[in-house]
């Protein structure tokens, strides 16, 4: 009898990290949800991508249209085996200029939406008594970078709500852990002058930028049953950044 395929949903999957996280696990024979707040857009991804790949559009910072999108996607897949919470947003600010609405912004996206989408997630997955969700940091959460207090405050937060989640639903066989990319070359980073960018691969050991599908190698490793003993981690994808 052939293995019924395992299903993952990716926030954030229609471009940069999320979609070549998608495209590594529709390698693996696995059922891809795809999500972005553009129904349109998801709907082109998941035209690209084949058949495996399931449009699962919703505002990750709407906790009840999560919610219900991740039953959905549980309903139409059969199972939900893993969530790769790669939604996020950067914005930068120096501190004197910072106000309500970066804040609120910045919280809601990186850190609401990751706990909620995690709490839909583990509801999907309780049937199971397994899963793996991975959560995404950033350097700049661990080291902190000039002008990002708040998108570091929001990506350090990322290392609490994964330690902490771990511990509460290690009981049930539910794996989470967290990515720390360094820096990447993805449209996230795509307003950087050229002169910043080559600043930055000189300062990374391994002189140059990391690209989406290195980081996607470690999120296929980490929803894999080859990391099913790891769990509250936090791992970085740096090329070395943090021994600057």
């Amino acid at each position: 009898m052939t293995p019924e395929p395992r299903a993952v949903l990716i926030t954030g999957s229609t471009r940069g990290i999320g979609r070549a996280s998608a495209e590594a696990l529709l390698e693996d024979g696995w059922i891809v949800g795809i999500n972005g707040r553009d129904a349109a857009a998801v709907d082109a991804v998941v035209a690209e991508l084949g058949e495996n790949a399931v449009p699962v559009p919703f505002d990750v910072t709407d906790a009840a249209a999560a919610l219900s999108a991740i039953a959905g996607f549980r309903k139409q897949a059969g199972r939900v085996d893993a969530l790769v919470h790669a939604a996020g947003i950067l914005k930068s600010s120096p501190v004197g200029l910072i106000g309500d609405e970066l804040v609120g912004e910045l919280l809601s996206v990186n850190v609401a939406a990751a706990i909620t989408t995690s709490q839909a997630a583990v509801r999907a997955m309780a049937r199971g008594g397994n899963g793996s969700i991975v959560l995404f940091g950033s350097v700049a959460g661990e080291d902190g970078s000039s002008g990002q207090a708040v998108y570091s405050a929001t990506k350090a937060a990322v290392g609490g709500i994964v330690r902490s989640l771990a511990k509460e639903v290690g009981p049930r066989g539910i794996r989470v852990n967290g990515v720390v990319p360094g820096i990447i070359d993805t449209d996230m980073n795509a307003d950087l002058p050229a002169e910043r960018k080559e600043e930055l691969a000189a300062a990374t050991p391994l002189r140059r930028l990391g690209t989406a599908e290195e980081v996607a190698s470690l999120v296929r490793f980490l929803v894999s049953d080859a990391s099913r003993f790891i769990t509250g981690t936090m791992i970085r994808v740096d090329g070395g950044l943090h021994l600057s």
